[in-house]
């Protein structure tokens, strides 16, 4: 009879199948809870988006002394979720998840940035009523949907979500 330290072996390939595993869909190691406390702490991060001002001198749109519109220390949730949000940083915002997206850096997770992508350009539809991008409704839609069934979203931005699919349901109906 085998000793209790080895009764662990007949799972081993399996679990150490499961940590180095990559797939064709999704190369992300995070797991759902993970992803769900990574967004909710990027939710409540200052936003800080440098804009280029002539003479290579970079200024904040968040500080006061450079007129800008928004108190210096505005959330993403703000961005994302108040209608008064800038346009401007949510076009940033949207650059700034698609660098992430494409870059082979493991240090942000691709889902968070692919729902702050598509978050950002529905934001933009929903609360200005202005395309940010260059995709198609359907692939916008397609983005919509596939956000709508991550279970780490929270309540506000999948409002978000819902919102801009019933935008562009309607809009594409008439």
């Amino acid at each position: 009879m085998p000793s209790q330290e080895f009764e662990f072996l007949p799972d081993m390939p399996r679990r150490f199948a499961r940590l180095v595993r990559v797939t064709d869909q999704n190369d992300d190691p995070w797991q759902p809870e993970e992803l769900g406390a990574i967004w909710r702490h990027q939710l409540s991060a200052p936003v800080r988006f440098d804009f280029p001002e002539e003479g290579g001198r970079s200024v904040s749109p968040m500080d006061p002394n450079q007129g800008a519109t928004r108190e210096p220390e505005l959330k993403l949730a703000d961005l994302l979720h108040d209608a008064r949000a800038p346009i401007e940083l949510l076009k940033r915002a949207k650059e700034f998840a698609k660098g992430k997206r494409q870059q082979a850096s493991k240090g942000y997770p691709k889902d968070i940035a692919r729902v702050l992508y598509f978050a950002s350009i529905v934001a933009a539809l929903v609360r200005h009523r202005k395309r940010i991008t260059r995709l198609t409704d359907s692939d916008i839609l397609q983005g919509i949907e596939w956000a709508l069934k991550q279970p780490w979203l929270d309540m506000e931005t999948l409002r978000l979500f819902q919102e801009g699919k019933a935008r562009l349901c309607r809009d594409n109906s008439t």
